[in-house]
């Protein structure tokens, strides 16, 4: 799974697995989608895709940055969680906790939630815009290992 990470990683970004804590981040979102249960209706291969591109987006793989004036931590930038910064996969398993809370609360736009609210258009757009980047760079992840995906990244509809 890592090397399928770091794959992903270079599709957002050529320069992604030298930015930041990309290596640490890397192998938490490893391990979470190895070891959680994937995001309702995605496979594990697709949830990694998803993590990778919170992290990306929120942090560029920081694992020490501070956002939201003091109150969001971590690569993935949870709110009053300061430890996280020190506890990689536990910031990717807060994140992927978050991620399906947020799944849950606006179903047609599944990360508005966590990026701000289900109501804000802004939020809605971040949601559109990072699912189809995690669809893309799943795509292309699995095109340079030269393997098929399963044709279906999201299973089902959230």
């Amino acid at each position: 799974m890592l090397s399928f990470i770091m794959s992903l990683f270079v599709a957002i970004h050529p320069q992604a697995t030298s930015v930041g804590d990309a290596k640490v981040v890397a192998q938490a979102i490893a391990y979470v989608a190895e070891h959680d249960e994937p995001m309702p209706g995605f496979t594990r291969e697709h949830t990694a895709a998803l993590l990778s591109v919170m992290a990306w987006h929120e942090s560029r793989f920081r694992m020490g940055v501070v956002g939201d004036h003091g109150r969001a931590f971590c690569a993935m930038q949870i709110h009053g969680g300061e430890w996280l910064a020190r506890d990689p996969i536990g910031c990717v398993r807060t994140a992927l906790k978050m991620l399906k809370i947020s799944a849950a609360a606006c179903p047609e736009a599944p990360i508005a939630a966590y990026a701000g609210g289900c109501n804000y258009p802004s939020a809605r757009r971040i949601s559109k815009h990072r699912l189809a980047e995690a669809d893309k760079i799943e795509a292309e992840a699995h095109r340079v290992q030269g393997r098929h995906g399963s044709g279906h990244r999201r299973l089902r509809a959230i």
